[in-house]
């Protein structure tokens, strides 16, 4: 994405819940197997829910964070392509030898995920906050995602759960 676009992303920002924050990623600039994307900045935490009827801004590392990430998009995608690729051949095959083989839904709900739990750690311990996950869900599990990690551009690893 260019500066222009990222600084329109950003500014469409709008509290989804008490969690966070969000914005769609228009599917002209980017999508995830055809399925579009969108921005998910959590900037609350259990402790404060509660007492929060709209969740805290995105502050000012998790924006700069946001903007770098948006930035090399297309690498970040490319990386995602490749790790998810591997991820779903590797539940075929287990699929394929089980006794009782299920159908795995279509994904829904790609999105890019900043936290601002990792991004104050990063602060605390004097680093440039870098931490974040692509999620990717699947249609009709609702608490189940492949949790794609990254620190700046780099694929660290992948984990699925809820």
């Amino acid at each position: 994405m260019n500066d222009d676009q990222i600084d329109c992303l950003l500014g469409s920002l709008e509290p989804d819940d008490v969690h966070g924050w969000q914005a769609p990623i228009p599917r002209e600039i980017a999508a995830f197997r055809d399925v579009p994307l969108r921005l998910s900045i959590g900037t609350s935490n259990a402790e404060n829910r509660a007492a929060e009827a709209v969740a805290p801004a995105p502050n000012g590392e998790e924006l700069a964070l946001a903007r770098r990430v948006l930035r090399d998009l297309t690498t970040v995608l490319g990386q995602v392509q490749v790790e998810f690729a591997k991820e779903e051949a590797q539940e075929r095959a287990a699929i394929e030898k089980s006794p009782k083989p299920i159908e795995v839904p279509p994904i829904e709900d790609p999105h890019l995920w900043i936290e601002r739990e990792f991004v104050q750690e990063a602060v605390a311990e004097g680093r440039l906050p870098e931490r974040w996950t692509f999620v990717i869900g699947r249609a009709g599990w609702p608490d189940f995602g492949y949790h794609l990690e990254f620190e700046g551009t780099t694929f660290d690893e992948l984990w699925a759960g809820d």
